[in-house]
């Protein structure tokens, strides 16, 4: 018989405090992940329907004669300001797609008048 040693099984109280905070910042970090995807998922969504705008009023711009237009759209939050003017036999067009806190996008081109 041995005095003053007992075997126990189980875990201290210290390794199960550790165990619980380092499961806590896993789980925060996961949490944290997620929440950034989400954000991002939707500023995508955001600039593809803005995309999807300047796409279609370049489309009109080019579709009609050959005269000067402008104009400011508003798609999702997201400013797009658009302008087409005639330089001799093809029609330049300039937009300007802003999404707040994102990022600013400016597009120019050129099409045939047709």
């Amino acid at each position: 018989m041995r005095c003053g040693h007992r075997a126990v099984d189980g875990f201290t109280l210290i390794e199960v405090v550790v165990a619980i905070a380092v499961l806590a910042i896993g789980i925060l970090t996961l949490a944290g992940a997620a929440a950034a995807t989400v954000r991002s998922m939707a500023d995508s969504e955001r600039i593809t329907d803005a995309a999807r705008t300047a796409e279609m009023e370049r489309e009109r711009a080019s579709s009609t004669t050959c005269a000067a237009s402008a104009g400011v759209d508003s798609v999702g939050g997201a400013r797009i300001a658009w302008s087409a003017a005639p330089a001799g036999a093809m029609l330049s067009m300039s937009q300007t797609i802003s999404l707040p806190g994102t990022a600013t996008v400016s597009i120019a081109a050129g099409e045939s008048c047709r």
